[in-house]
């Protein structure tokens, strides 16, 4: 017990996600959000928005899933029905999914001031890195 060392947590790829950290998130971090529901998805996009683009949260909740997305600030992002419709086709492309995960991982470990949607989402699916930004 002495020489206890925590076991460094996972930073493969996973969008897999557990109750209640679903729900520690939608009762207490979803107040930073605009939420946008769809049909079985609920997109989580941040109130701090910058003007180049801005990550934003997808949750699939009938497939406990969760996945991070790179929204730009054109008008279409800014329309709820046509930001729904996006993510709703990023959920069907695994390339794109991944692509998307990588770039959240790598700004988030980078990043001196990472934005808070990226250390939401990955706390969320239990794959925060170690970082030394907090």
């Amino acid at each position: 017990m002495l020489f206890f060392e925590p076991a460094e947590p996972e930073t493969s790829y996973t969008t897999q996600i557990q109750s209640n950290r679903l729900l520690f998130f939608k009762n207490i971090r979803s107040s930073g959000y605009d939420l946008i529901e769809g049909d079985g998805i609920q997109v989580f996009a941040p109130k701090d928005r910058s003007d180049s683009g801005w990550y934003q949260i997808i949750v699939h909740w009938r497939a406990d899933q969760a996945h991070i997305l790179w929204a730009s600030s054109e008008d279409s992002a800014k329309n709820p029905a046509a930001n729904l419709t996006f993510c709703e086709g990023v959920l069907g492309d695994s390339i794109a999914q991944n692509r998307y995960w990588n770039s959240a991982l790598k700004e988030l470990a980078e990043s001196p001031n990472p934005h808070y949607a990226l250390r939401d989402y990955f706390e969320l699916i239990d794959r925060l890195p170690k970082v030394q930004n907090y």
